[in-house]
């Protein structure tokens, strides 16, 4: 029962984010993809208006779709949240950072989505290392022939 002249309480929201972003062995410079989602545990029939912050991350060029939503309820469920990154030129490194969600009506109420990306060595030097260790093994099985066969023929042949 609402007394005449009184307007209900409206319900509180309450901002929740799930997932994380990590990615590993990225060639530099290429594009990746991740999603995380925004979802209200607030009370029911609340309002939550929220958005996406990524100033923080001084690293790739990043775009967030959405990056922000008006009046998701609890009733609305999750929202899926894309995030693509363009990584850094930057070869065998590891780029650490989070993005922040946060209530726009309340900024003690927010979330944090942790990002890592790791990019590796370039694979021309990984192939160039695997050529050069397979040539060494050739090489010095081919030496260690020639020698044993020199020793036969002088042993044999020579005397």
């Amino acid at each position: 029962y609402i007394p005449p002249g009184s307007q209900p309480q409206p319900g509180i929201p309450d901002l929740d984010c799930t997932g994380s972003l990590a990615w590993t062995d990225v060639t530099p410079g290429s594009t990746v993809t991740g999603n995380f989602t925004v979802k209200n545990i607030g009370s029911p029939g609340s309002l939550l208006n929220w958005t996406v912050n990524a100033s923080e991350l001084t690293w790739g060029n990043w775009t967030v779709a959405p990056s922000s939503g008006i009046g998701l309820t609890p009733e609305n469920g999750s929202v899926t949240v894309q995030v693509t990154v363009v990584a850094p030129d930057t070869k065998k490194q590891t780029f650490e950072g989070y993005l922040t969600v946060i209530n726009q009506d309340n900024a003690s109420d927010f979330d944090t989505v942790p990002i890592s990306l790791t990019t590796p060595t370039s694979s021309q030097n990984i192939y160039h290392d695997s050529l050069v260790t397979l040539l060494k093994t050739f090489l010095q099985t081919f030496w260690r022939l020639l020698e044993n066969r020199a020793s036969f023929f002088t042993h044999h042949w020579l005397q």
